[in-house]
């Protein structure tokens, strides 16, 4: 319900069904709480597809920048320009902000500024947001991202304008969207 859970709180044992919010859990011995663990979900990714990008690298396809495991990713191929990735949400959303999961193999391709665009037809884009996430050589973890007001949409994509370290390919270990 989004309070903070305490000794009152119903006791979960069996799976629990989220789609596209937040939980929150603390574990209890002797009447003592421990830190609260909280985790945002994004929206089911089983109706996503890749419908474009700049490229990738022969061991990391698009297609892993949105498969569920942190430990692989997309990178694109190196070259001076912007790099970007679509993705075609399945069905429309009122998106309110997302996820970015650097890559922890190496420092290359964290994206450190970029733009998010979403299309009617996955095509031609319009800009809804700008972000930047700081110091991800040293502190690799995933950012989070609000956009100042909802939007709808099918198809989203993700540009970079920045590379941390001023490297020349872009990497996404996941993408999530919260609805």
């Amino acid at each position: 319900d989004g309070s903070d859970p305490d000794k009152t709180s119903k006791l979960y044992t069996n799976p629990v069904l989220v789609i596209s919010n937040e939980i929150k859990a603390v574990a209890i011995a002797k009447d003592q709480l421990g830190s609260i663990a909280a985790k945002i979900f994004g929206i089911l990714k089983k109706e996503w597809k890749i419908i474009d990008s700049d490229g990738a690298m022969d061991k990391h396809q698009a297609k892993e920048a949105i498969d569920e495991n942190p430990r692989t990713y997309w990178q694109s191929r190196s070259n001076d320009k912007q790099h970007f990735l679509a993705i075609d949400l399945g069905n429309e959303h009122t998106l309110k902000g997302f996820a970015y999961t650097p890559q922890t193999e190496s420092s290359e391709g964290m994206i450190e500024k970029g733009m998010v665009e979403i299309s009617k037809d996955g095509k031609n884009w319009k800009e809804v947001s700008e972000f930047e996430f700081g110091n991800l050589i040293n502190n690799p973890v995933t950012r989070q991202h609000s956009f100042s007001n909802p939007v709808v949409t099918r198809f989203i994509r993700i540009e970079s304008k920045t590379i941390a370290g001023a490297k020349k390919s872009a990497a996404i270990a996941e993408l999530d969207f919260y609805e």
